[in-house]
């Protein structure tokens, strides 16, 4: 009688058996009560922990939650920041044909030691074998490392408002000064009009189009100069004839 009194005592501490009639505990021995309340107490820290549990469970879930979404931002800043973007040709100088197959954009400092030796050397021996192949556009990447690298950008967009951004161009790598009294000598030397071209020096009107190249630079991973892209394949550096050959013959068989 006494183990079928704690069993259903039991059942009913536990949610088992809820429709059986309460327990009177006036009917039970010492024990038995005594019995009772360990169990009570034993419900009630069981009762107890799992409202614990629960809330560390949540906190938990709520932590990991808020991790993942920082996570997340962070990834997705770092990736804007660093993701490249093929450059365009915008509106740049170039010579070749609009519709070629092969595109090569190069990013040039007209200081640039290296610029220099690539557009007084290789450069021409690609025109002459690839001119009316390619089409070869010329960006400005003025780095900040050399005094006139800004100064020499403007004065080859000037010339190229009158058609002589190649020329220009030539001269400035050529001769490599690029101090005002330079760049209007070179103006001169290729029969520019003198008057327009100093307003034009003066009015700093390509400024936001040089910055523009700049900008658009940065954000294709240019790092050093000369750079290029080759359809959508980088080169970087004053790299030798048989490199360019080698990308080109491969792109046009594409």
């Amino acid at each position: 009688m006494a183990e079928e009194n704690i069993n259903k005592i039991n059942g009913e501490l536990s949610g088992e058996d809820r429709h059986e009639t309460p327990v009177n505990e006036d009917t039970l021995s010492r024990s038995e009560r005594r019995k009772i309340r360990k169990q009570e107490f034993k419900n009630q820290q069981s009762s107890e922990r799992n409202k614990k549990n629960k809330k560390k469970l949540v906190k938990s879930i709520f932590i990991v939650i808020i991790v993942a979404v920082l996570v997340s931002i962070i990834v997705m800043a770092v990736r804007s920041i660093t993701s490249e973007k093929l450059p365009t040709s915008d509106d740049d100088p170039y010579f070749g044909p609009t519709g070629a197959s092969v595109t090569v954009i190069e990013f040039g400092d007209f200081q640039c030691p290296y610029t220099k030796s690539f557009n007084t050397g290789t450069l021409r021996q690609l025109k002459e074998k690839y001119g009316d192949k390619i089409k070869w556009v010329f960006r400005d990447m003025p780095t900040g490392r050399h005094a006139f690298s800004e100064d020499a950008a403007a004065g080859a967009e000037c010339a190229n408002e009158q058609g002589k951004f190649w020329e220009y161009h030539d001269l400035l790598f050529e001769k490599f000064a690029a101090d005002a009294s330079s760049l209007r000598s070179y103006a001169k030397i290729l029969a520019l009009n003198i008057d327009e071209f100093d307003n034009c020096i003066k009015s700093k009107r390509y400024l936001t189009e040089i910055n523009k190249d700049y900008r658009d630079g940065k954000k294709a991973g240019v790092r050093i100069t000369p750079t290029f892209f080759v359809n959508d394949i980088k080169l970087q550096g004053d790299l030798p004839l048989q490199t360019f050959e080698q990308v080109i013959e491969a792109e046009m068989k594409r």
